[in-house]
């Protein structure tokens, strides 16, 4: 599949391609007579303060065990998780409104067609979760693996109730998978909230209104220069993920000169399919629940 590029530079950060095109578009754009571009920056500056705090969260723990049995302050999931958490919410808020502009545009049906099959794809996972969580009263759980080199892989899964004990959602992760780790998660996160904002930008009402980054440079916001070293931080993580999710198809983010580069490349982790793992998960106490089945994430 073809990958896709936002102009960065180390001073002003990501230049975010619809917000350029809200910004330049001729007359005011309003969704539910709030003005679009209004929306949009809130929306964005949510998600940069968000991601950030996940990151934060994250680097708190350890990428090697150093003695995986023992109880361990390097293992307290709960700020990681409700950070993840929050940060679903602001990404499906945000695919609500991308979802929003192709009626306000005016976009012609087939563009339109096309626009919303990649919108589903690409807001699936977030929205799938959000609902999950918000609705449902599903629950996200924490998740570790060890690998035999020391290595440790951190995710989670998404657990609901059924028949008295607390049991894994498959239907919340894509493919019908038990779990995710956060190195590959965040990775798709990211590059599924880009490629929305690129193609939004893109759509034909848009399309002559947003190539004209390089004088936008001293305008940027805040938030684009808070994404540019964000986007820094996923594209450095490790892509060592679970080992179900060895077969998944691995986001491209990477920088090239004054581009950041994303999208998805045919390429695969290079987790061994068969290795002995060592695994732990931590489930919230509620006072109630007394029986938890625990998710494969291994095989």
């Amino acid at each position: 599949m073809p990958t896709n590029s936002i102009s960065y530079t180390a001073k002003a950060g990501l230049e975010m391609p619809l917000r350029r095109a809200l910004q330049n578009f001729p007359s005011a754009l309003s969704l539910n007579e709030s003005p679009a571009l209004a929306a949009y920056n809130l929306g964005v500056a949510e998600i940069a303060i968000r991601f950030a705090r996940v990151l934060d969260e994250l680097d708190k723990f350890p990428e090697f065990a150093l003695n995986f049995d023992a109880p361990s302050d390097d293992f307290v999931p709960g700020p990681l998780l409700g950070c993840y958490r929050e940060l679903i919410y602001s990404l499906a808020e945000y695919y609500e409104f991308v979802g929003k502009l192709p009626h306000a545009l005016g976009t012609p049906k087939q563009e339109r067609i096309a626009f919303e099959a990649k919108w589903h794809r690409h807001k699936r996972h977030a929205t799938i979760i959000c609902n999950k969580l918000k609705h449902e009263h599903n629950q996200l759980v924490y998740n570790v693996t060890l690998y035999p080199w020391g290595s440790l892989c951190h995710g989670f899964s998404v657990y609901r109730y059924r028949d008295g004990m607390l049991t894994p959602n498959q239907d919340a992760i894509l493919r019908g998978r038990e779990s995710a780790s956060f190195n590959l998660r965040l990775r798709a996160d990211f590059c599924d909230f880009l490629t929305m904002d690129y193609s939004a930008a893109n759509l034909s009402s848009f399309s002559q209104f947003c190539a004209v980054s390089s004088k936008l440079s001293e305008s940027n916001s805040k938030y684009e220069t808070q994404l540019g070293a964000l986007a820094k931080r996923v594209a450095s993580r490790s892509e060592l993920g679970f080992r179900k999710e060895r077969s998944l198809m691995i986001e491209t983010l990477r920088f090239q000169g004054e581009e950041l580069i994303f999208g998805l490349q045919k390429r695969q982790t290079s987790l061994p399919p068969l290795c002995q793992v060592r695994t732990r998960q931590q489930f919230p106490g509620d006072g109630v629940t007394t029986i938890y089945k625990i998710a494969d994430w291994t095989s």
